[in-house]
């Protein structure tokens, strides 16, 4: 594990299980949770990777003649995963030490027992309103916390791995107008241009 101190960067060192954060991206790739970029580094963790899963809502219907019918529902309810890693403290006096999070104060504890507060606090079965998941800066979800699972990755070093799942409501965008005009002389399909007769 990488710890810092006056000479810079000390890797696989004698301070196991302490972890620095460094301010600016490493990727990218950025997401936010209810607008914050840095829940994960209040948190005393990392996010390792992060997932996410949508599925429409359609039934194809087989019959005779060789036809085909497809029925179109609304988009399904979808499913954002987040994994990392949380550790049990910082090295030195990098980062915060204590942190308000809603109603819930998490300070001066482990990584795990911040990440276990900070889902007691924002559960579905505590909080009423959604969450907000951003992906980049221009895509956002209302979602919900519905689950959480954490394990020792390292007893020797106290560090933790975790994975949050959020259900998310899909954004419903009209895909006709996006994707083809339609045609005043066109039932439900998208017109073929015809060219001009001379």
């Amino acid at each position: 594990m990488a710890c810092a101190d006056d000479t810079g960067i000390i890797l696989f060192s004698e301070n196991t299980g302490k972890v620095v954060a460094v301010d600016g991206f490493a990727s990218p790739f950025v997401f936010s949770v209810d607008g914050d970029f840095t829940l994960f580094n209040d948190l005393k963790g990392i996010v390792t990777s992060v997932g996410i899963q949508a599925q429409s809502g359609f039934q194809f219907m087989h019959a005779l003649r060789e036809f085909i019918y497809v029925y179109v529902f609304t988009e399904r309810i979808g499913e954002i995963v987040i994994n990392g890693m949380v550790f049990p403290e910082y090295c030195g006096f990098e980062g915060p030490q204590g942190i308000q999070i809603d109603a819930c104060e998490v300070e001066g504890q482990t990584g795990l027992e911040r990440l276990i507060k900070w889902y007691e606090c924002n559960r579905i079965t505590s909080r009423a309103s959604p969450i907000t998941i951003g992906i980049g800066t221009d895509i956002f979800y209302d979602a919900f916390c519905v689950g959480m699972k954490a394990d020792i990755a390292s007893q020797s070093s106290d560090i933790a791995q975790f994975s949050l799942r959020f259900n998310f409501v899909p954004n419903i965008v009209d895909g006709d107008e996006l994707c083809y005009p339609f045609e005043d002389n066109c039932d439900d399909a998208p017109c073929d241009e015809e060219e001009d007769e001379e």
